[in-house]
């Protein structure tokens, strides 16, 4: 009962009217209510509860009756789906790309076309409808219904025009199951690619590097006519990450751009979504490259397909912040972490609510507020058992707050949690990084100094310089744990010590 009551629960108000005339429109004047309709008004009557088959069967038969209900339930399933159909123009017409409706369209077309066409009366009408649906499906490149469809013509035409006709469209059911096996194997390798990145350890990403390079070689290799707008498609995104992988932000940028252009330029792969999509990963390409304005602009129009209080827009609304954050606009971070907060826990995932509460404890830090940052840093994080990063980025900015404080005792006590929470990764697959480890011996180094930055030896402002040097083995990265640069905090310390 659970599918059943979720799917007639997310009906709009216009479907469940449409599903109501729907129910009705065949009854007799003497019964005005189906058994199909008081099953569908009785769930929704009983609201968030989802009651048993047994339950409803009581009250619809007055016993139960399991075989009776089952066939009860598929009428009423039916009829669902007739009014999801129905009703796309009533109440989804703004929410479904152009394309998907294109689709709908066709498959109906298909579905009529195969009613009609043994019909010797309505043989004018089938013939249209055919060119019909092989036209439209060209135009969306819905492949595996033209290359279907062409079969149906070429049978036509065979029996009412002879060899010649039967050899061109033999010719041309061909071409386009080549374009279908090709895109085939496109759509495979990008869709086998997003198994492997839910599956592999962020520490082992570079080991799909040889799938992407094998992956895009054998793309390459299909003749220029067999490549569609959305086998195009396809081979964009495998170069993206293979050279996301490799760091190459430039080439990743330009690929961005050309995905961009394509879907635009092309109905048969334009989704709205998959526009916000590249948006998203043009803006994280730009925070890498620290072009912060661009990142801002991009996210933006990510930001205009995205459903309010999705996941996707909290994703997109992530980057923004953090493009405002890097770039010092900590008033637009700030109302940009406010928007993320009035997300629901249930609509982004207990980890990144942590995350965006932890992003509220760096704006307070940042802005001086160290009580403020404190208690924040103090809540219960999901995220502080992390193992990929933000487990260390939380007790290592608790532990500059307690320096900030001057309270030494606290600060002390972080390290050593730090220094335990460090070891206990090390023999994991998930190992801190260097730079990590290079900043825990650095904040050892301080505390034997009793926390004076003027009392740091050659050594510790050695590690610091090289936590500074962007190109160097310690760099500090962009979308890591450590949202305020480690080695920004010190020389900013140092600084003002010597200042003093």
């Amino acid at each position: 009962m659970e599918d059943l009551h979720a799917i007639l629960k997310s009906l709009s108000p216009n479907q469940n009217e449409a599903l109501q005339r729907l129910l009705t429109c065949f009854s007799s004047r003497k019964q005005t209510e189906t058994k199909t309709q008081l099953l569908a008004n009785l769930i929704l009557a009983d609201g968030d509860k989802i009651l048993s088959s047994e339950y409803y069967s009581v009250k619809i038969f007055g016993v139960y009756n399991p075989k009776a209900f089952s066939k009860l339930k598929i009428r009423l399933y039916d009829r669902i789906y007739d009014c999801l159909l129905m009703s796309f123009n009533l109440d989804k017409a703004e929410k479904i790309d152009p394309t998907d409706d294109a689709l709908i369209r066709i498959k109906k077309k298909s579905a009529l076309y195969t009613c009609i066409r043994f019909e010797k009366q309505l043989q004018s009408l089938a013939s249209k409808l055919l060119d019909e649906i092989i036209e439209e499906s060209k135009q969306i490149e819905y492949f595996p219904g033209l290359v279907e469809h062409l079969r149906y013509k070429k049978w036509q035409q065979a029996r009412t025009n002879g060899t010649d006709s039967y050899e061109f469209w033999d010719k041309e059911q061909k071409h386009y199951e080549n374009i279908s096996s090709a895109l085939n194997k496109a759509a495979d390798y990008y869709n086998m690619l997003v198994a492997k990145n839910k599956s592999t350890a962020n520490s082992d990403k570079k080991a799909i590097a040889p799938f992407l390079e094998k992956s895009i070689a054998v793309l390459n290799a299909y003749p220029q006519e067999s490549k569609s707008k959305s086998f195009e498609y396809y081979q964009l995104w495998l170069q993206f990450e293979l050279y996301s992988m490799r760091k190459d932000y430039l080439f990743v940028k330009n690929t961005c751009h050309s995905l961009i252009e394509l879907i635009n330029a092309n109905k048969s792969i334009f989704r709205e979504q998959r526009i916000s999509f590249v948006y998203d990963n043009l803006a994280e390409t730009e925070i890498y490259l620290s072009n912060y304005d661009s990142a801002i602009q991009y996210s933006a129009q990510a930001q205009k397909h995205f459903s309010k209080k999705s996941r996707n827009l909290s994703l997109s609304q992530n980057l923004q912040f953090l493009a405002n954050f890097h770039k010092g606009d900590f008033a637009e971070a700030e109302k940009t972490n406010t928007s993320l907060l009035s997300f629901l826990k249930d609509e982004v995932g207990e980890f990144d609510f942590s995350k965006y509460n932890f992003y509220k404890a760096n704006l307070f830090f940042i802005n001086g507020n160290f009580k403020e940052a404190d208690a924040h840093l103090s809540l219960d994080y999901k995220i502080l058992d992390d193992t990929t990063g933000y487990g260390i980025g939380v007790r290592v900015l608790h532990i500059l707050t307690h320096i900030e404080s001057a309270d030494d005792d606290r600060a002390r006590r972080g390290i050593n949690s730090l220094d335990q929470f460090i070891y206990r990764l090390s023999p994991t697959t998930e190992q801190p990084s260097v730079r990590d480890i290079q900043i825990l011996n650095f904040l050892q180094s301080l505390d034997k100094e009793g926390f004076q930055f003027n009392m740091l030896n050659k050594k510790a402002h050695q590690q610091i310089e090289l936590l500074s040097n962007p190109s160097g083995e310690y760099p500090w990265q962009p979308f890591t744990a450590e949202l305020i640069p480690f080695h920004q905090w010190v020389n900013s310390k140092i600084k003002r010590k010597v200042s003093k």
